[in-house]
């Protein structure tokens, strides 16, 4: 959306608040480094033409679904062995170089049981794990290496001169990633507990640093994204591919599926076929309102650009139009489950299957 065609017939937010909320999120970032790209709407923002065009610019950028910076917190290493297991994991036992808090490569398994030693030596935690283990990553097809350097400024950005980490970079899956390893305990004692704004805040300040490098990435929260379904915990991802693949163990012994999978399915069994009572799931419903609320403030945005007199706000409405279509189904996990299980027994559901319809 260009300035000129924005000043020409301004908009004013009132037709864009309940989108703006979306693409801030459930929180406030404390101290997102900024772009001049605003992330919240209403007065902070102001309902100046500038404002405005930019936000339409990061709308257009999510509803042609621009990459999305992923930050996850991926566990915890707890006591000396656990540690030094896990710095050796993210290096590959050595084999990958790192790079630490101020700057210098860690290269070489015994450099990397250097930083264990040195991490632990002084004491370790009385309660609580010692580290905090984080992946940052972005889609197929993006440059390892600026991924690299994207993370590598945000992880000095938010944690240098704060605390030790050591971080190294992934090539080995279909996307490049980092590992970005924190010591919990920083230098002035306190302890790293992230929280969903922390998380939040990290996304938001990888994709700043990617774009930066000139990659488009986005820090679009899930909700906004029309995503009902949560990842799954890292361990138990892990596990169910092992499974899937037909992966042995050391001892030849198959790897079964991850027993918390194992169980909804079991459960799935029993309630359809009558053995067990349905169980009342209010939080589906909210998360089914809170869905048809976010599919329905992106339609009231194409229906208020629809109006705009430029080609530019009528093309992006038709955009987000298509963006809202194609978002996911509106089933969590355990429907997806009851609906797969019902599918192989023969038995109807009466699983939700509709997708964002388009209701403007």
């Amino acid at each position: 959306m260009s300035r000129s065609t924005t000043n020409a017939n301004p908009f004013t937010f009132q037709g864009f608040d309940s989108t703006t909320e979306l693409l801030r999120g459930p929180v406030k970032a404390k101290k997102a480094p900024s772009d001049k790209r605003p992330n919240s709407g209403g007065g902070g923002m102001g309902a100046g033409a500038d404002a405005i065009t930019n936000f339409l610019k990061r709308a257009a950028a999510v509803s042609k679904r621009t990459p999305e910076a992923m930050v996850r917190i991926t566990g915890a290493a707890k006591g000396k062995d656990h540690v030094k297991e896990h710095l050796a994991y993210i290096t590959r036992n050595g084999k990958l170089d790192a790079t630490n808090e101020r700057g210098e490569t860690i290269s070489g398994r015994q450099a990397v049981k250097d930083v264990a030693e040195e991490w632990t030596s002084a004491g370790l935690a009385k309660k609580g794990p010692d580290t905090r283990n984080v992946m940052l990553s972005m889609p197929k097809g993006t440059d390892p290496d600026k991924v690299l350097r994207a993370a590598k400024t945000f992880a000095d950005k938010t944690f240098g001169g704060e605390r030790q980490y050591m971080i190294a970079l992934h090539t080995d899956k279909d996307h490049p990633h980092v590992h970005l390893t924190l010591k919990r305990e920083g230098f002035d004692g306190k302890n790293l507990n992230p929280r969903k704004a922390d998380l939040q805040q990290w996304r938001e300040g990888f994709a700043h640093e990617l774009r930066a490098l000139g990659v488009a990435a986005e820090a679009t929260p899930r909700r906004a994204r029309g995503v009902v379904k949560k990842p799954k915990v890292q361990a138990v991802y892990h596990i169910e591919k092992r499974h899937q693949a037909g992966t042995k163990r050391r001892d030849g012994t198959a790897y079964a599926a991850p027993d918390v999978q194992l169980r909804k399915y079991a459960e799935a069994v029993k309630e359809i076929t009558g053995n067990a009572a349905p169980k009342v799931r209010p939080w589906e419903l909210k998360i089914r309102e809170r869905q048809e609320k976010v599919r329905g403030a992106w339609l009231h945005t194409a229906a208020v650009l629809d109006k705009h007199p430029s080609q530019d706000a009528k093309r992006l409405a038709k955009d987000i139009r298509e963006f809202v279509k194609d978002m996911p189904l509106l089933q969590t996990e355990r429907q997806q489950i009851h609906a797969q299980v019902a599918k192989g027994l023969g038995r109807g559901t009466n699983r939700q299957t509709d997708k964002g319809a388009d209701r403007s």
